[in-house]
């Protein structure tokens, strides 16, 4: 089984590298090969969280016919992404005891 925390810059062995790594983008191509070879390697699975990054990667599997000999979990809704632009974004407004 394959995910795809590594390319969301998500290290659940070391929140070093996870830091170092930052938000450091990853191409849908170098992902690809990556999971390419770990199927070369006998793994039959990629579980992956709705994103614009993973569904990129697995536009890439299937083009080069990778994605068919996976078992695919789809994870939804994919929260992190949320949690991530919330401050970019600005916080929900309370309501206020007059608007109910």
């Amino acid at each position: 089984m394959v995910g795809d925390n590594p390319f969301h810059g998500i290290s659940h062995l070391s929140q070093e590298r996870s830091r170092i790594r930052g938000d450091m983008p990853t191409s849908p191509e170098y992902a690809a090969k990556l999971v390419t070879i770990a199927v070369g390697n006998g793994a039959n699975g990629f579980m992956f969280s709705v994103s614009d990054t993973t569904l990129s990667i697995l536009k890439v599997l299937n083009e080069n016919g990778v994605a068919e000999r996976l078992d695919l979990y789809g994870i939804v809704p994919y929260a992190y992404e949320y949690v991530r632009t919330a401050p970019q974004k600005g916080r929900c407004p309370r309501i206020s005891q007059n608007s109910r």
